[in-house]
């Protein structure tokens, strides 16, 4: 079967060019608006730093609108650790399930209802997380899914996606990620 999304040589080398770019800046440049301090229900402090915000996207797919993200730095050694960039299954579920019950650092289990904090139910702490030996990005895509959202659209019903409206605002998100955060690049 063909795939979904063919690449053309000229994206590719574009895609690669930008990347080799960013790979030459060595900046510490992330985006301290989106740093997370602490999170409701998850006692102390986090074990790594967290950021989550929004990238721009709609310039490649014609549908202004922004993904959510949520980046979790390594425990190990963030700087020379490897960027894992995860998706949860379709497109269309959001990452943050795959962060929360599968390997993210922070998780919730049968306890979290059980054991509320403050009326939030309670995170814990995951070791087997895989931020254990890499800086993980979350992408809730396509626009829509979780807390990613399409722009200037009157309902959630007019927000339409297709594979490659997908496949060009996930480039775009992380064209815009790497910008951002040039040290993972």
């Amino acid at each position: 079967s063909e795939p979904v999304f063919k690449m053309s040589s000229s994206v590719s080398f574009l895609l690669f060019s930008v990347i080799a770019v960013l790979r030459s800046v060595h900046v510490e440049c992330a985006v301290e608006a989106d740093r997370v301090t602490s999170l409701p229900g998850f006692v102390g402090d986090l074990p790594s730093t967290h950021y989550s915000g929004y990238l721009p996207v709609g310039k490649l797919s014609g549908q202004d609108g922004q993904l959510h993200y949520w980046l979790i730095e390594s425990e190990n050694d963030p700087a020379n650790d490897p960027l894992v960039l995860w998706f949860n299954g379709g497109p269309g579920s959001s990452s943050l399930i795959g962060l929360l019950t599968e390997n993210g650092q922070i998780s919730c289990n049968d306890d979290s209802l059980a054991n509320p904090i403050d009326g939030v139910p309670q995170v814990y702490y995951n070791p087997y997380s895989w931020s254990s030996k890499a800086n993980v990005l979350y992408l809730e895509s396509p626009k829509g899914v979780g807390f990613s959202y399409c722009e200037s659209v009157s309902s959630s019903h007019d927000c339409v996606n297709t594979d490659e409206s997908t496949a060009q605002d996930a480039y775009e998100s992380l064209v815009n990620f790497f910008t951002s955060y040039p040290e993972y690049a």
